[in-house]
Order: C-alpha cells, then structure tokens, then sequence
C-alpha cells in the first residue's frame, strides 16, 4: 500500500479505473514502478521514426518537414531500400496501414495500431528503424527493447497466424532485417505473464495521469 499510496500522491496512478477505459498505458505503469524515465516522444529520433512510418504507410509529410535536409535525404534512401525489398513488398500486399482499433487483453480495454494488416492471411507487421548492422544485432536489440511484448499483443488481439518486424538501418547502405515473432516464443511466453500483471495492476489501481490530468480532475471536484 505504501507504493500505491506513493504513486497517487505523485499524480502516477488515479485509483481503480472506470468499468470502460481506452487505453492501458502499460509501459509507462512498469516505467514508474521500477523507476525508469519515460522517453519523451518529441525526441529527435523518434522524430525521425515517424516521418518514415508516415511517408512509406500514408504518404504523409508531417513528421518529415521538421526533419534537416541530411535526415530527408536518409529517409529517402530508406523508402527506396523498402520498396524494393521482395518480402516488404509481399507484406504490404492486400495490406491495411495505420488503422487503429480497440480490443481486451486480460480483461482490460486496449486501443492498439497496426503498421501493416493483411485481413486474408491474418499476418502483421511492424516497422522500426535500427542502427544494427547484423542480423544477431538487430535481433538482441530487439529483446533488449521488449519487442516480444509489442508483438504478444498484436497476436493476440488480432488473433494473427504471425507477426514479422520490418527493421531498416537508419544510416546506409540502409539494410533491412525482417524478423518473424517465431524467433521470440520463449520471450513471449514471459512477456504474456508480465503484461498479465501491469494490466492486473491497472484495473485494479488505476490509469496513469499526467500533472494535466491531476489539475483537470481537481477543477471538476471544485478544488
């Protein structure tokens, strides 16, 4: 209780959650209890990630017009390398990109988006930008990440007969390194009864709240 006590003094957790939530914010929930500092999603490579999600998926410039002119240059060359890829180009086929959607995950309501979705054969897939120069590389980055509990939850929320992750080197030559979930089953297995915990903790404790969040609800209590 004392933890508990902490963290709704700290504004980290609002207490049990509504019958029907939208999100879980599961992540950030282990962040705070193990004390580890969020990422901030205006930091430059996550930047730099996104201008690629929306040039390849929706031929969308946002994210790409902040970025210098070494950088649109690199993201260029990274879309040529994709498009050209055979087995890139057999995921996108039939493929629906972006689309989000709501689902339960042990008993807690989840919003979740898909990179890439095809319906027929139920396979997903995930796009990240890597640094890593070799399979093996790319592959223990990708656990050090938790990547396997990205792709656990997409499985099974999709009920997907697999899920492969599209990796492009950020520098060049701009290699690409596809890795199926199969690689992670052990990893996922792990994933499962930890995700099984932080969204028991969740329903049973709260959602997260920013300091927005606090000062919102104090002026609905009239505080």
């Amino acid at each position: 209780m004392k933890l508990l006590n902490h963290l709704i003094k700290h504004n980290v957790v609002t207490g049990p959650v509504p019958k029907n939530s939208s999100y879980s914010h599961s992540n950030k929930i282990k962040n705070d209890l193990l004390c580890i500092p969020s990422s901030d999603p205006e930091e430059k490579h996550f930047i730099f990630g996104k201008a690629l999600h929306e040039r390849f998926l929706e031929d969308k410039y946002e994210s790409y017009a902040l970025l210098s002119e070494e950088e649109k240059k690199r993201i260029e060359a990274m879309l040529k390398k994709m498009n050209s890829n055979s087995v890139v180009k057999r995921l996108m086929v039939n493929s629906v990109c972006e689309d989000k959607k709501y689902g339960k995950l042990f008993g807690v309501e989840m919003s979740y988006i898909l990179d890439i979705y095809q319906p027929a054969p139920r396979i997903g897939s995930d796009i990240k930008t890597t640094t890593a120069k070799t399979f093996i590389d790319c592959k223990n980055r990708a656990l050090a990440y938790g990547y396997p509990k990205q792709s656990f939850v997409y499985k099974q929320m999709e009920n997907l007969r697999e899920f492969y992750f599209i990796f492009v080197d950020k520098f060049p030559p701009h290699s690409i390194y596809i890795i199926s979930s199969n690689e992670f089953k052990e990893q996922e297995k792990a994933a499962a009864k930890e995700l099984e915990f932080l969204l028991w903790w969740y329903k049973t404790f709260g959602e997260l709240m920013s300091i927005e969040d606090y000062w919102v609800k104090q002026k609905e209590k009239g505080l």
